[in-house]
């Protein structure tokens, strides 16, 4: 059984994005929630592959979509972590 090397199995995320349409975060945000298949034969930190019916292949039922859920937002004037010095004494002083 030969293969034809003329045709690749697997792109580079940019050619990826050109073949389907989908912008490069778009891939690398479905990438990321395992939504579609990818390669990397290099390990971390390397060169990220993908079949070349990646996006095809992710809508499959083998791999159902993650449902989109929003996020509560947090109050920005009240943030997480120990109240500073200065902050201490200006509430002392104040009477706080």
């Amino acid at each position: 059984m030969s293969q034809d090397r003329t045709s690749p199995r697997f792109v580079d995320i940019k050619e990826l994005s050109q073949q389907s349409g989908l912008s490069v975060s778009t891939i690398t945000r479905l990438k990321n929630a395992g939504q579609i298949p990818f390669y990397q034969p290099g390990g971390k930190r390397s060169r990220v592959l993908f079949p070349i019916d990646a996006i095809e292949a992710g809508g499959s039922p083998t791999m159902p979509p993650i449902p989109v859920t929003e996020t509560p937002h947090q109050s920005p004037d009240r943030r997480k972590g120990p109240t500073p010095l200065w902050k201490k004494r200006l509430d002392d002083r104040d009477g706080r």
